[in-house]
């Protein structure tokens, strides 16, 4: 059983599975919702696709994503910001690496800054994890 409902996103195709050769109609992406996407400078952005592939980037022990506008500039650009802590490795590496991959999964280059010592105990306040932060009007709180 399949449920669906509006704003639900898939792709269907009806081309050959390249595993098993069946020609029947399959889904060619996970489904996702429409009410989990985030406009960030024009784009519309995934926060759990891109925190799935943040975390497989090497040597990134913890990170999270900030999203938010100058200050003072109601009309200015979205500013993303990928706060990291790195664990035995070059935070310069790190951060490559964590700017290729967004830019790969959302077409957006963040800022990569190293993130506080304390940056562990905000995001696991509560029961979630709180890796994703919109401080922009109306889209949330600050991010510590």
């Amino acid at each position: 059983l399949l449920r669906y409902s509006t704003g639900d996103v898939s792709a269907l195709t009806s081309k050959r599975c390249p595993a098993c050769g069946r020609a029947e109609p399959r889904f060619t992406v996970v489904p996702y919702r429409m009410a989990g996407l985030t406009k960030v400078k024009g784009t519309l952005v995934n926060p759990a696709t891109l925190e799935e592939a943040l975390a497989k980037v090497s040597g990134l022990m913890e990170y999270q994503v900030v999203v938010s506008k100058d200050a003072g500039d109601a009309y200015g650009l979205d500013r993303m910001t990928v706060r990291v802590i790195c664990h035995g490795a070059d935070f310069a590496t790190i951060a490559a690496a964590v700017r290729e991959t967004t830019r790969a999964v959302c077409e957006i280059t963040p800022d990569v800054v190293p993130a506080p010592p304390d940056l562990f105990d905000q995001i696991a306040r509560g029961y979630k994890h709180r890796r994703w932060v919109d401080t922009r009007d109306g889209a949330g709180g600050a991010p510590w």
